[in-house]
């Protein structure tokens, strides 16, 4: 019998990527990121999400792809790492996918350093990058996630509730019935 492990699988751009399946705890509709001043460079900000404030990493900035606006597609993917969470920022998540451990190629054998990269697999005709999610945050991104964690247990201070402001994205959307406010903050959370 072949072993094989699940994945979440995931898009950016035309890109897809992995994660372990045991790293992801939930996946969310992307709402407004409140930015933070010296947050390390691919931490794009925080948001309050049910009253737990978490960073969020853009992954288009880890893996050095262009920029864009926020989209109403886009996802947040929580990932638990060293006893806290994280939100990753990806276009959309594709769902869960079982690929056997044969179909596997790791890192080591295709590049000549795998940061960030644990392997690629052929999934529906296409490669998938699976990620490593220890090694996506540094020492100094995860700590800063961690007391972004710990600020919010300790003060019990809602960031969201500090700054009543709706990002210029989330005013757009606002301004279509389908899609008020309450609603996206009811979905996305």
């Amino acid at each position: 019998m072949d072993s094989h492990a699940k994945f979440v699988v995931f898009t950016l751009d035309a890109y897809r990527y992995a994660l372990s399946l045991d790293a992801v705890e939930e996946v969310f509709r992307a709402a407004a990121i409140t930015p933070l001043p010296e947050a390390p460079e691919p931490i794009a900000g925080v948001v309050d999400l049910c009253g737990h404030i978490l960073a969020v990493l853009d992954l288009r900035k880890r893996f050095h792809l262009p920029s864009r606006p926020p989209q109403l597609e886009d996802q947040f993917i929580k990932v638990a790492f060293s006893g806290h969470s994280a939100l990753l920022l990806v276009d959309r998540t594709l769902g869960v996918f079982d690929i056997p451990d044969h179909e596997m190629t790791g890192a080591a054998q295709i590049l000549v350093e795998g940061r960030y990269v644990r392997g690629v697999a052929p999934l529906q005709g296409e490669l998938i990058v699976i990620n490593d999610l220890a090694s996506l945050l540094t020492e100094a991104e995860s700590g800063f996630a961690k007391r972004v964690a710990y600020r919010r247990e300790r003060h019990g201070k809602s960031l969201k509730s500090e700054k009543n402001k709706i990002s210029p994205f989330w005013k757009h959307l606002s301004q279509r019935p389908e899609w008020s406010e309450p609603c996206l903050r009811k979905c996305a959370y």
